[in-house]
Order: structure tokens, then sequence, then C-alpha cells
């Protein structure tokens, strides 16, 4: 379950996963709030029953734009600090259901304006063509990220 790659809001492989544990044994229904509601087969309602409550999903974005060379600005789910985020290996899931590696990155000073470089504050960005493999870097031709649109997931 932990390998499921479930932004919140897109839990669907963590509940897929479950599906198929609990296949054979037990029921597995979803509510409209995305709970995994788990019935096991032969319960008859006459033993207690047990509430395991978890969080099924991880940390996520969204893709916000695509820019021409292909780096992605996006939106965090959650609040982390770009320190933290920067370097970090990703997955983008593309438009036909297939998850991409890229590594989030930062817009380097020469590319600001004057005003963003008084700010002080940095724009994480996706790449895309590029992701972090151990010490190296693997480059993907240009046309990758095509397959990629704007409010497409993204998970750490």
């Amino acid at each position: 379950m932990s390998s499921a790659k479930s932004p919140s809001g897109f839990e669907d492989e963590t509940v897929a996963v479950i599906k198929e544990f609990c296949s054979g044994w037990a029921d597995v229904k979803m509510n409209s709030l995305m709970d995994a509601l788990i019935y096991p087969k032969d319960f008859s309602g006459m033993k207690p029953a047990l509430m395991l409550d978890a969080h099924g999903d991880e940390v996520g974005s969204m893709v916000r734009s695509i820019h021409s060379n292909e780096t992605m600005g996006f939106v965090e789910f959650e609040r982390f600090s770009p320190h933290v985020l920067a370097g970090q290996d990703v997955y983008v899931r593309t438009t036909e259901g297939q998850w991409v590696l890229a590594v989030i990155g930062v817009k380097l000073s020469h590319f600001m304006s004057e005003a963003e470089r008084a700010s002080g504050t940095e724009e994480l960005i996706l790449d895309l063509r590029c992701h972090l493999e151990g010490r190296g870097c693997r480059v993907l031709p240009y046309g990758h990220g095509r397959a990629v649109r704007a409010g497409d997931t993204v998970c750490l």
C-alpha cells in the first residue's frame, strides 16, 4: 500500500491495492469521502466491529502551467518549505494515466525578473526532462512533456 501513488483527492491507486489485498475474504466499498470500508464476507454482525482509521493519501500537488521549455508550475496540496522540496524526485501522472519521473527545481536567478529577485522568494518548478538517477541525471527528449496537462497530479 505504501508504494501506491495517491495524492489527496486521488486515492484510487491506494483503494485498488486494498481491493486486491481483500479479494476473496472481504468486500471493499467507497463512500463519498473516499473512505474505503472493508466488510469481511463472513461477518454476521454478532461480534463487535473494529475501526482502523488511517490516511491513504500522500504528499502531492497539481500541475498549474506548462512552460515552453517543458518545465511546469505547480500548486501544492499541502504547504512545505521550498528547501525541503527542491531537488526532490516526484512522479507526474500523464493524461494517459502513466507515471513519469520529474524533479522539483528552483527557478534560476538569471531567469528571474528584478521584482522576483527583490522579493527574495524562490519559485519552484517541475522539470520533466530531467530527474535524478543516483548521482547522474537522465535527460528526456523534448516533447516528452506533451502528455502532461494542467490539472494532472504529482506525488512525492
